[in-house]
């Protein structure tokens, strides 16, 4: 399965921020980046992999930013 993930710093501007493969097993979610930006990732690199543990199908993606900034992206499969 292939994901992507956009993102905008001003208004609807968004960009292609990180894309790559993913694998669901239960309440683990594994992404792969293929492409990030420039600036930041989803918790691993380009070509490696980050299992993330998810709780009754919610996932929390950290995603991180070069200059130092961090958010977390919700990931809800239920809904």
């Amino acid at each position: 399965m292939v994901y992507e993930i956009y993102v905008a710093q001003v208004g609807n501007n968004y960009s292609m921020w990180s894309d790559g493969y993913w694998n669901l097993n239960g309440d683990t979610l594994t992404l792969n980046p293929v492409n990030q930006s420039q600036n930041g990732n989803v918790g691993c690199d380009e070509g490696s992999s980050v299992t993330i543990n998810g709780n009754g199908g919610v996932f929390e993606i950290p995603l991180t930013f070069e200059q130092g900034g961090k958010t977390v992206c919700t990931l809800n499969i239920n809904g």
